[in-house]
């Protein structure tokens, strides 16, 4: 059986640029899958190319609804409608941080209401009524029980660019979240 290998695009949905790079990755394997060593990484290994795991997401900011949303579109107040702020980072009713549903350190997240404990708003960061409670994290960890990549990418890119060019190891979290 072939390693697998995992590339995934975009997780925030205000993140478009992991999504360009994924198509690009496979675009260029494609046109190249002859040459070394392209041609290797086909045969070898198992690939696989996850662009968005937050398509919901991806098109309110694809779409302009909102280009600074980074959540997915749970509604959370179930009333039906979209509950957003247009152009206001962090304090859309509605939506739940994919990237902090997991339940690998879930309790780091935010609830909905607090900003670690300090607002009263709605917050960007919000992590979701309970761990793997979103159907994009569910649908993300079954992929990878059946599959097991031996090797992932998780492409990830700030609104701002502050945080561009870097690259942060689940290890450890600043000191303070150790794995």
């Amino acid at each position: 059986i072939e390693p697998a290998v995992l590339f995934v695009g975009q997780v925030h949905a205000e993140e478009v640029l992991g999504v360009e790079t994924v198509m690009s990755n496979i675009n260029e394997i494609l046109q190249n899958a002859m040459l070394p060593p392209y041609g290797s990484w086909l045969s070898q290994l198992e690939i696989w190319f996850i662009p968005t795991l937050n398509p919901e997401g991806h098109n309110v900011v694809s779409s302009f609804t909102d280009v600074t949303y980074r959540k997915n579109k749970r509604d959370m107040n179930n009333n039906g409608v979209f509950d957003f702020v247009f152009g206001s980072p962090g304090y859309d009713l509605d939506g739940v941080d994919i990237n902090r549903n997991f339940a690998f350190n879930w309790c780091h997240g935010d609830t909905l209401w607090a900003l670690a404990g300090e607002v009263t708003e709605p917050y960007d960061y919000y992590r979701g009524p309970a761990p793997m409670s979103e159907s994009e994290t569910q649908a993300f960890a079954a992929f990878c029980a059946q599959h097991k990549p031996t090797y992932a990418i998780i492409w990830h890119s700030s609104r701002t660019g502050n945080l561009s060019e870097q690259v942060f190891y689940p290890s450890n979290w600043w000191g303070i979240r150790p794995a």
